[in-house]
Formats: C-alpha cells, sequence, structure tokens
C-alpha cells in the first residue's frame, strides 16, 4: 500500500501543477489576442504603404532626372554668385 499512496500523492501534485498553469490560460488568451490585434492593424499599414510605394514608382524615376534639370537650370546662377564673391574679396563690391 506504501506504493500506491505515493503514486496518488504524485498525481495529486500533477492535478495541483495542472490546475496552477490553467489559471494563467485566461490571461495569455488576452495577450494573444491583443498581439494578434496589433499585428493586423500593422499588416494593413504595410499593405498601404506598398500600395502607395508602388503607385510613386514612375514619379521616384523621374526625380534624378528633374534634379539635373535643376542643376543645370542653377549652373549661371552659380557662376554670377562666384563674380560677386571674387569683386567682393577684391574690393570691388
Amino acid at each position: 500500500m506504501p506504493q500506491l499512496s505515493k503514486v496518488a500523492g504524485g498525481l495529486l501534485e500533477d492535478v495541483r501543477t495542472i490546475a496552477r498553469g490553467m489559471q494563467v490560460l485566461p490571461e495569455l488568451a488576452r495577450i494573444l489576442q491583443s498581439i494578434e490585434a496589433k499585428v493586423d492593424t500593422l499588416n494593413d499599414e504595410v499593405h498601404r504603404m506598398r500600395v502607395a510605394v508602388e503607385e510613386m514608382g514612375g514619379d521616384v524615376k523621374t526625380v534624378p532626372t528633374r534634379l539635373d534639370e535643376l542643376q543645370h537650370s542653377l549652373s549661371p546662377m552659380r557662376r554670377i554668385g562666384r563674380r560677386f564673391s571674387r569683386r567682393e574679396e577684391n574690393g570691388e563690391g
């Protein structure tokens, strides 16, 4: 009979361990639902950003060309600016 009481004691401890584990399950379920909701929100945001980036595709490709055009059109102004700077350095301005 001593072995039967040992087995019963072990079973009782196992049931207690399971009961303690079951107490935290509702909190874990709440946390997982919260995480899932946040992941769904992030998925929506990432999808919207990807769509927006894809829509910009053509516009983004033209930016370097437009910057080159801008630099080219500003070139005469830079030359004029350098001339005025040299005049001021020489005391002519």
